[in-house]
């Protein structure tokens, strides 16, 4: 299950941004007040922020809490989409990505992967590249577009579009930031502030640092500019010895995203 601490002005706010990282409904985390807010004095000094936990719930959880929650409407269940309309926007879907490809001469093999809820499209070619652009945009626009024809075929699973592993290269990458900028901010006692990202960057961060000792991240500022920040938590002892999880990262820099 995954689990984060956010920050925020109040609780609210805090609870708020959480369940935004995490893509989730209130119904589906459990919450834990870690922090009240304090106003301090009229300088604002020692003002302190909410501090909460949000705990993703078990699937039989998330059930129940949707059960008892009698003042909601039943929402009539979508009817599931036939194996033929699977096939044909899945067909649909390559003859678009094919001649996009086509048109931009690009060399490539294209496969599909399908799963009970999501169609995973992976594009492989030693001229791909462009396709990707800076740091996966125009690989993000190219999914929107197909995720629009597979649903316009009358399928209603998740697309996901890949290019040579791009995606999960990058999740690599940025795990390894994390922990390499959380390991520093343990030694040196210090917060960093990374780049802004999107939110599912954003998440990926939260995730690969939950549940680390002495480790707290939360997000500030306003799209597009939003950014995570990995602070201190109040576990945090001076001198306190690195967690397993940190302590065999090698020094060497990653990508210059904390500031």
């Amino acid at each position: 299950m995954r689990s984060i601490e956010v920050k925020g002005k109040t609780v609210e706010e805090a609870v708020s941004n959480g369940l935004q990282e995490l893509n989730l409904t209130r119904d589906a985390v459990e919450v834990t007040v870690l922090q009240q807010p304090e106003a301090g004095s009229f300088l604002g000094i020692g003002r302190k922020s909410a501090v909460v936990r949000l705990t993703e719930k078990d699937k039989q959880q998330a059930e129940t809490s949707e059960n008892q929650a009698a003042d909601r409407e039943e929402e009539p269940e979508k009817p599931e989409a036939t194996v033929a309309d699977t096939q044909a926007a899945i067909a649909a879907a390559e003859k678009f990505l094919r001649d996009i490809l086509s048109n931009m001469h690009v060399a490539n093999v294209l496969k599909c992967q399908e799963s009970e809820d999501t169609l995973h499209f992976n594009i492989s070619g030693e001229d791909c590249g462009i396709l990707i652009g800076r740091r996966g945009e125009t690989l993000r626009s190219l999914q929107y577009l197909t995720s629009l024809v597979v649903h316009q075929a009358g399928c209603d699973k998740r697309v996901i579009l890949d290019i040579g592993d791009y995606f999960e290269k990058r999740k690599n990458t940025l795990i390894l930031l994390a922990k390499k900028t959380a390991k520093r901010s343990l030694l040196n006692g210090n917060a960093y502030e990374l780049n802004p990202m999107r939110s599912l960057d954003r998440r990926v961060i939260h995730e690969a640092l939950a549940g680390i000792k002495g480790i707290l991240t939360y997000s500030e500022g306003e799209e597009p500019n939003r950014y995570v920040v990995i602070d201190l938590s109040e576990d945090y002892q001076p001198n306190m010895p690195l967690p397993e999880e940190l302590a065999d990262l090698d020094d060497n820099d990653t990508e210059n995203t904390a500031r």
